[in-house]
Formats: C-alpha cells, structure tokens, sequence
C-alpha cells in the first residue's frame, strides 16, 4: 500500500520506542503530500503535547480490513500551522509492509510457559516452551501428543510483568525427537491480533539494528 491511498481524517497509530519504552499515540491524519504526512495533534495522558526525539526508532501503522500495514523508521516532529499544532510525519518509504500476512516474519522466544489445553473433560494446564511468535500465531514444543485443532492457550510477556494472551489451534504438528516423544505444534489465532503484530514488528526492527 502506498501512502497516497490513504484520505484525510483516517485513523492511524503511531508508535515509538526509546530505551525499552513504548509509547502509543492514536491520531488521525490531516494531509498527505508525497513522504510528508500531517497528523492531528497528540497529546499525553496529562493535556501536554506528546515529545518526540530523533534517536527513537518510529513507525506509522494503519489497519484494513484486519490487515496491518507499517511505515518504519519514520520522523516525526511537532510543528504548528496557522496557530494550529501538527505532527509531521516524514517517510522513509511512501510503500508500507503488510505484516499480517502468511510466512511471516518469526520471532524467537524460547521460554518455559504454563499453557491451557483444552480436552473434552475440561482444560489442562501443560509445560510447555513457547519457541517463537509470528503476527498470525506461535509455535510451542511439548511432551504431550496432541491432535489437530486442539485448542491452546499461553501467556507471551512482552514486557516486565506484564503478559499478554495468545489463543490459537493446532495447524501443524512436527515430530522433533522420536526417543523423546517431543513436538512442535504450530497455532493460528482465531483471529487476527494488532497488538502481538506491532509487538512482533518492534522487535524485528530491534534485532536488525543489533
């Protein structure tokens, strides 16, 4: 999708983070010429007008139709017009990523979790270790044999005690250890999920900046 699709007044988000911050800003958009996007004013939590600085890594992110799309490592700087305050939003690239696609990029987790099983007596809780987490799902390793469309249940913590949940359905089972009776199971989600999209996305850009 190219910038120019986009009409004023659409709703859009825009996300920063700095030093293991993130910080989110719902906005709308005013005006759009060529890389230069002009957005509604953002303001904090307390009425003051939202900072931005030029070391933060930034995207701009608009839903359609439960497809994501991202404009990374945008500018973003307040600027006032006709007594009236903006942001500006200066693209890298007027194309955006769609990120809720198939194949999707995988990010590595690797950590024990307690999931929710569901069996026909009730659900379950298994150890399991969540190994990676894409926009439409995540894969778990167990012991456990389990069978297509099981429903499974784990907590991804995103950031220091703070956890968010992730619900899918056995699409894929891999058999990984024959003595050891180990599996991979890959889950979609039930439906498509914003939130672990941008998160997988943050993290991406993180990882290619190391």
């Amino acid at each position: 999708m190219n910038i120019s699709e986009l009409k004023g007044n659409t709703p859009v988000k825009l996300e920063y983070y700095l030093g293991g911050e993130v910080r989110k800003y719902d906005t709308k958009i005013v005006a759009i010429k060529n890389n230069i996007v002009l957005v509604e004013k953002i303001l904090e939590a307390d009425g003051s007008f939202a900072q931005f600085s030029q070391e933060m890594i930034a995207n701009l992110f608009y839903m359609q139709q439960s497809k994501l799309y991202v404009w990374s490592d945008v500018k973003i700087e307040k600027v006032t017009l006709k007594q009236e305050v903006y942001y500006k939003v200066t693209l890298s690239d007027t194309n955006a990523e769609h990120i809720n696609r198939r194949g999707a990029y995988r990010l590595f987790i690797g950590k024990e979790t307690l999931a929710s099983v569901t069996f026909a007596e009730g659900a379950r809780a298994i150890k399991m270790v969540l190994k990676d987490v894409s926009e439409g799902g995540f894969a778990v390793v167990s012991n456990e044999e389990l069978e297509m469309n099981k429903r499974i249940e784990v907590r991804l913590e995103v950031t220091e005690g703070k956890f968010m949940r992730l619900c899918g359905h056995v699409v894929r089972i891999q058999l990984v250890d024959e003595n050891r009776k180990e599996y991979v199971y890959g889950c979609a989600l039930g439906q498509p999920s914003e939130e672990l999209a941008r998160y997988v996305m943050k993290n991406q850009m993180l990882n290619r900046k190391k």
